[in-house]
């Protein structure tokens, strides 16, 4: 317990609290604040009386001054104190009667002061009133909350005891009010970030837009005139001119005046014709010799954009003087003119954004050329070091004070050909009336949803209570009159269920309380004994179920994010073994076709063979990866059984060589070897059973036979006479990750992921797979799968033969490849079609030489640096939509190259690239 002396102390640190808590206001929006000191001032009238919560209020109030140059303030807060303080006196709930105040007199007497003593626009008074209400909510919640938590520390418990209802209500509301509120503030402060951000994206834009016109405007007249010189280059006659210049003008409705004068910069021609006249009149021809559009393109012999000035002779409108060079013989001749008139720039201010926009446009002086209507802004004002340039180089809030004291948005675009400048600018009141709007509205919706939380709390205490309360003014009444044999319960059901399974009890109990006051007693502590049981069990309960949910989703989410790692790992690991792959094989190719002795032939065969094993074990787990996931997909084509059988031979000839195996092809004389089915898949198939069949056989027999079992069936059988297996290895060789035993992998190679493909690539094809194998003697595998048969008309026999390099004589090639190894390979790849080719080592060199170079294909490696070659291939095409793009990559998967034909590109080829079908992919082109 604490003393009345300390009290004294308690309340000044209470208020000296209170005044830091409006010393330090909660912003809101721009200009709409919550202050929360008298949430102290609250709680210290609930504890020690009005006249010190109204002392505290005052003293705290006082300090909106110097935040908001005003005290309105004062009289609602000190209201308040008031409302809250005769409802502690007549033993009312204060929190009700604080809400209540807040929503009838607070809010008319904020309405009041905001309407008679100041000059806001009603959006924005409304959003204030509505501030203040929320303001006013918390501030009697919060102070409420905060007494009661402080009571037993000043002995003021008993002015806080609450019924079962008023506490229930208290919690309810407290809690899911906080809640509200610090989402409704949250969501506040990201909508008035969104429409800053919105604001100042509209303006950019339209700066942009505008700086593009302007642009347009001046050079469409520039270009024409430079065009002119142009034609009349080494053709120059003077009697001509005039006619040009008709010409010119009747196109360029913009151009005020024009001239064409001779080398001395005697004027010999003019627009309008009328003009030379008056240039001419006198004995002496009028000369522009020292005029910058004159020295400026005779010095340099470039064109030329003169400073803006006023207009004299034809008007004041803003001018800008264009002119151009005429030569004949190389040698100067003289210059053709025209005065733009730059009013026309009122076209472009078109106020999309808002219309209290401003336009303002810059010269390379920084002066001001143009300016809206709307403005303070005069011709040629000078703004080098103005807060609008300050703002635009180097801003250090989102709005910028101009000269005459306004709050300005801005933003801007720079013309690098002229060096000239747009702003777009916005009051800073447009923005904050918009927000306005948003704070009304959300606030209102906050303050009601405070009154339907309250109201449906204090109904939901009610109902919660009332059993109870109804027990309790039973059980006391039959206490007072002693009369414990007339105490009948006829109690309703609860949604409590402790409450319902007491009911009987009591009801039961009730009828023997007339015997001994004895027998009740005890039942009673028996029945209190058996609910605290009972809640002891529940919360074990629900504390094992709460811990079994906990660990199943940490047991998800470590799933899910494995499952991602591996995807991520396996796609990376895809391209950072094809991208050397790619030099390897590339390398090895081109060996292969220089090679000049029969030693050196095979020692590349080797290593073409070795290479592709490596590759071919990658792809296994690429395949075993998509099998997993559910992503790996069939065609359905029209193939030939006959070349595809041969291509696998030729595929495993170099191991069939280096084990002294005897490999053979059998086929049933009338075997239908048109099929319609996916021919990849199936060649991947059978390479998988001969490659395992060639491996396991050292010095053998491995043979194929195809033989059909009906019109849509066929059987494929692979057998060997190599080492077997045993009846466990048998039982294994379809489980992932496993050979027959730990020594085959160390002595045969292989991953273990051969054999579970081919079962899942048959199983996903509707077919069978059946294994015989005796040790020490060999395997015979037997596939059966149905392939209905093609049409014989529409099938194309397919013959090996090597690919003809394609003739590209004359034809320009562009790859960009960032890979200097993958450069050399691909060059010495295509040396042989004549082709002229460029390297570009990023997306954006390719980009820029495509700007300045017409090619007839282009080759786009994926992963660059600076520029990828997706967004390479998309601006290619909006340059050249006609150009043919090959994506070049390492990402093989059917999901990548779908992806990359849908960006533009028209073909794709996988690293390790493979000669023949590059060829392929050149001729499919030309």
């Amino acid at each position: 317990m604490i003393n009345k002396h300390n009290n004294t102390l308690e309340i000044l640190l209470a208020a000296l609290l209170a005044i830091l808590l409006n010393f330090f206001p909660v912003s809101l929006i721009s200009g709409s604040e919550l202050m929360f000191g008298n949430v102290i001032a609250v709680a210290i009238t609930l504890l020690f009386g009005i006249r010190v919560g109204v002392l505290v209020s005052l003293i705290a109030s006082t300090v909106s001054y110097f935040s908001w140059g005003h005290l309105l303030l004062l009289i609602p807060f000190v209201a308040e104190i008031l409302c809250v303080g005769f409802a502690r006196k007549l033993n009312r709930s204060p929190l009700i009667i604080g809400v209540v105040y807040w929503l009838s007199l607070g809010a008319m007497v904020v309405a009041f002061e905001y309407i008679l003593f100041t000059d806001y626009i009603e959006e924005t008074r409304n959003a204030i009133i509505i501030k203040y209400l929320l303001n006013g909510v918390i501030n009697v919640s919060a102070g409420y909350v905060l007494a009661l938590a402080f009571s037993r520390f000043f002995n003021k418990t008993h002015l806080f005891r609450l019924r079962l209802s008023r506490l229930i209500t208290l919690v309810v509301f407290v809690a899911v009010i906080s809640s509200v509120l610090l989402n409704s503030y949250f969501w506040l402060q990201e909508a008035k970030q969104d429409k800053l951000t919105q604001i100042k994206e509209s303006l950019r834009i339209d700066a942009r837009h505008v700086a593009k016109g302007v642009e347009e405007y001046i050079y469409k007249t520039s270009d024409a005139l430079a065009l002119h010189a142009k034609l009349s280059e080494d053709m120059i006659v003077w009697s001509d001119f005039q006619r040009q210049l008709d010409a010119i003008a009747s196109h360029h409705r913009n151009v005020l005046t024009m001239l064409v004068a001779d080398k001395n910069g005697d004027i010999v021609a003019t627009y309008p014709a009328s003009l030379l006249a008056l240039v001419s009149n006198g004995k002496d021809k009028f000369s522009v010799e020292n005029r910058e559009y004159f020295s400026e393109a005779k010095n340099t012999g470039k064109r030329v954009i003169s400073d803006v000035f006023q207009g004299k002779g034809f008007g004041s409108d803003p001018i800008i003087a264009l002119s151009s060079p005429l030569f004949g013989n190389n040698e100067f001749q003289g210059i053709i003119e025209a005065s733009l008139n730059l009013s026309k720039f009122s076209e472009l201010d078109r106020k999309l954004v808002h219309p209290e926009q401003v336009l303002l446009i810059l010269d390379k002086k920084n002066r001001v050329v143009y300016y809206s209507d709307n403005s303070n802004y005069s011709f040629l004002q000078p703004l080098e070091k103005s807060e609008e340039l300050n703002y635009l180089n180097a801003p250090n809030n989102y709005f910028f004070v101009d000269q005459h004291g306004k709050h300005i948005i801005a933003d801007g675009h720079s013309l690098p050909s002229l060096n000239w400048t747009v702003l777009s600018m916005l009051p800073r009141s447009v923005y904050e009336q918009e927000l306005a709007n948003l704070v009304q509205q959300s606030l209102l919706i906050l303050v009601l949803s405070i009154v339907f939380f309250l109201f449906i709390a204090d109904k939901v205490a009610m109902s919660v209570s009332k059993p109870i309360a109804d027990l309790n003014a039973a059980l006391s009444n039959a206490n007072q009159t002693g009369r414990f044999e007339q105490l009948k319960l006829e109690l309703p059901e609860s949604v409590l269920e402790e409450y319902n399974e007491l009911v009987p009890i009591l009801n039961r109990f009730s009828g023997e309380l007339a015997k001994t006051l004895e027998s009740l007693n005890k039942s009673l502590i028996h029945s209190a004994q058996v609910n605290e049981q009972l809640e002891v069990l529940n919360e074990q309960l629900s504390n094992k179920v709460a811990q079994k949910t906990e660990a199943l989703s940490r047991a998800l989410e470590e799933a899910q994010i494995a499952n991602k790692a591996k995807s991520e790992f396996l796609a990376n690991m895809s391209h950072e073994i094809r991208t050397p792959m790619n030099g390897i094989l590339g390398t090895i190719q081109l060996l292969q076709k220089t090679a000049k002795s029969p030693e050196s032939a095979d020692l590349l065969d080797k290593a073409m063979y070795s290479s592709n094993a490596l590759l071919a074990l990658l792809n296994d787990i690429l395949d075993f990866t998509k099998i997993e996931a559910g992503k790996l997909a069939l065609e359905s084509i029209e193939f030939d059984l006959k070349p595809l059988l041969e291509s696998v031979c030729d595929s495993v000839s170099t191991a069939t060589a280096e084990n002294g195996v005897t490999l053979s092809t059998e086929f049933d004389d009338d075997l239908y070897l048109s099929r319609v089915g996916d021919p990849n898949r199936l060649r991947q198939i059978i390479l998988n059973l001969v490659s395992n069949a060639v491996k396991f056989t050292p010095d053998g027999n491995v043979s194929i036979s195809v033989t059909e079992l009906s019109a849509e069936e066929l059987v494929i059988e692979v057998e060997d006479s190599g080492i077997g297996m045993s009846s466990d290895a048998l039982d294994r060789l379809f489980s992932r990750f496993e050979q027959a035993d730990s020594s085959t992998t160390r002595e045969y190679g292989g991953t273990g992921l051969g054999m579970s493909i081919t079962k899942n690539l048959v199983e996903m094809m509707h077919g069978d797979i059946l294994v015989e194998s005796k040790q020490d003697i060999g395997t015979k595998v037997i596939v059966q799968l149905p392939l209905k048969r093609a049409k014989e008309s529409s099938l194309e026999r397919q013959v090996k033969r090597e690919c003809t390099v394609p003739n590209l004589q004359g034809k320009k090639v562009l790859l960009a490849e960032d890979n200097r190894i993958n450069q050399v390979i691909f060059l010495s790849m295509m040396k042989d079609t004549n082709a002229e080719i460029i390297v570009a080592a990023n997306g954006q060199q390719a980009v820029e030489l495509v700007s300045k170079h017409s090619f007839e294909l282009i080759f786009l490696d994926i992963q660059m640096p600076i520029m990828d070659g997706v967004e390479a291939c998309r601006l290619i095409k909006e340059i050249n939509p006609a150009i043919p793009l090959i994506a070049i990559t390492a990402n093989v998967m059917e999901v990548d190259i779908k992806k990359y034909l849908d960006c533009g590109f028209d073909d794709h080829i996988g690293k390790p690239v493979e000669l023949n079908e590059l060829y392929e992919k050149i001729a499919s082109i030309f």
